[in-house]
């Protein structure tokens, strides 16, 4: 008997234990920024962000912030220098305060002026380059760098940050804008992709989301951002049909507005 009453009291501390290490839930919200990007982390009391949306659409990320008393971020992340993805920093910067801020080193040429303005007013101070392998620590989740910059890529879109979000079981996958180029190379270095919820790559255009990758990921929830009568046509309808043959349920931006979802370590669901 005493032993039983050991082994119960085992059990009741070991679910404490697991109780207190994700005592507040994971939020991430996948903002509609219309053209372009924009994801708040959540996690306790800490807020991280990765991408801003557009030069038109940033201060919308602005608003979100405010509404929600976030009255500064723990880090901002830009996965690539394209306008759609980082020139929403221009209506953060002078409005909220910044602890640190990081990219993946890369420049666009040297004629672009938003990027020129964007390099003399982001990264300063407290920014640092992002590598494969880096870990950032957000709460109780952590977010591990899977694909950064690489050398002689001329692409910008596959020099894309890919970014995979961990909250005790539950994983997320942010592609940025990365073609089916990066997904086939780290599906062949045989990194771990599975994720509950997958950022589908560069606005569900056709040059992204392979077969072979959404098997490989099995997502329960896919994410598309983008703007409705894209310029460029994204989505691609291909790409929107091959997610939905594997059941798996998708949400646009342009559609739903924001779209989050919340994690307890274990589950996730979406917030209606």
């Amino acid at each position: 008997m005493r032993g039983r009453g050991i082994f119960q009291g085992f059990i009741l501390l070991l679910s404490l234990i697991c109780h207190a290490a994700f005592a507040g839930p994971l939020i991430v919200t996948f903002l509609d920024v219309g053209e372009g990007e924009a994801i708040v982390v959540q996690s306790g009391p800490q807020t991280g962000l990765i991408d801003t949306g557009n030069l038109m659409t940033g201060h919308r990320v602005l608003t979100f912030l405010r509404d929600r008393g976030v009255k500064y971020l723990d880090w901002v992340l830009i996965t690539h220098p394209h306008a759609d993805h980082l020139s929403g920093i221009f209506h953060l910067l002078p409005a909220i305060e910044i602890q640190h801020r990081y990219d993946n080193g890369q420049s666009p040429p040297e004629n672009d002026d938003i990027f020129r303005w964007y390099r003399e007013g982001y990264r300063s101070g407290n920014y640092r380059v992002l590598r494969k392998g880096d870990q950032l620590q957000l709460g109780d989740a952590q977010l591990t760098v899977l694909n950064a910059r690489q050398t002689g890529r001329a692409n910008i879109n596959n020099n894309s940050l890919v970014l995979k979000l961990s909250h005790g079981t539950v994983k997320m996958l942010f592609m940025a804008d990365a073609t089916v180029e990066v997904e086939a190379s780290l599906m062949e270095q045989g990194v771990d992709l599975s994720a509950h919820v997958l950022k589908i790559g560069h606005h569900g255009a056709a040059d992204a989301t392979s077969a072979s990758f959404l098997d490989a990921v099995n997502p329960d929830y896919a994410i598309i951002s983008i703007n409705n009568a894209n310029l460029r046509a994204y989505p691609s309808s291909d790409v929107v049909s091959r997610v939905r043959q594997r059941d798996i349920s998708l949400f646009m931006t342009f559609h739903e507005g924001d779209i989050a979802f919340e994690s307890n370590g274990e589950q996730v669901r979406r917030i209606e």
